[in-house]
């Protein structure tokens, strides 16, 4: 007969399997034509399953999978909750922008990403997403050039939200109306832009006084707006 026999596993037809085990073991072949026995289970991951494994080589995604112990059970997380507050961040850049209009607010039309993680970018707009609310550091860089040699007067930059103007920096080089004293420069502004919400865009524009006397190319020669978020509203 088959069955447990006090304190023995035994099948029909084939005698004795093996011994009853503690708690947590596992029966075990011992090969053809030998008794089966109880032995411990096979433990998890080692050490060589970890350094044996295919090198990442990158920033995780946001959806990547690890594994850790929560007090002893072990449980998936992803990479998301690891990261500083979502991970949400990017920098997005402009190449030459001609003919700017003088004197006049000037939307540059961003068009490049270098890395972007978590937020909306589009029509040279930057937008907030869902679960985005928070402070956000910020670097704008623009570099202005003109073709003609003491054609400048002044640029300024702003940083828009929601289509009006929060931030400006101004480089004005003009002792007169009239008067213009370089031919390129370069114009920063870092900060922290507070308590943006799912939903906001960020743009970027430039005004420009220029010399009008003669033919002179007005450019934004190279833009860059970086912001990452700090932490949460």
């Amino acid at each position: 007969m088959s069955g447990i026999v006090g304190s023995r596993l035994n099948n029909r037809g084939s005698g004795l399997i093996g011994s009853l085990g503690s708690d947590g073991q596992v029966l075990t072949s011992s090969g053809a034509g030998a008794g089966a026995v109880y032995e411990a289970a096979a433990g998890g991951m080692s050490v060589s399953d970890i350094t044996g494994a295919t090198d990442l080589a990158a920033i995780p995604d946001n959806t990547d999978e690890l594994v850790l112990s929560d007090g002893g059970t072990l449980k998936r997380i992803d990479y998301i909750n690891l990261a500083p507050f979502g991970s949400l961040g990017g920098s997005f850049t402009k190449g030459a922008q001609n003919d700017l209009t003088d004197s006049t607010w000037n939307k540059l039309l961003l068009d490049a990403t270098t890395f972007n993680r978590g937020l909306t970018f589009g029509s040279s707009t930057i937008t907030i997403p869902s679960g985005g609310d928070g402070d956000y550091f910020c670097s704008l860089l623009v570099d202005f050039a003109t073709s003609k040699y003491a054609g400048l007067g002044s640029g300024s930059i702003a940083i828009y939200k929601n289509g009006g103007g929060i931030e400006y920096t101004v480089y004005d080089v003009r002792k007169a109306a009239d008067d213009y004293n370089s031919r390129s420069c370069h114009i920063q502004w870092t900060g922290v832009i507070p308590a943006l919400n799912a939903t906001d865009t960020i743009e970027v524009y430039v005004n420009v006084i220029m010399d009008q006397t003669t033919t002179s190319s007005r450019q934004a020669e190279k833009t860059r707006i970086t912001l990452f978020k700090m932490n949460n509203n």
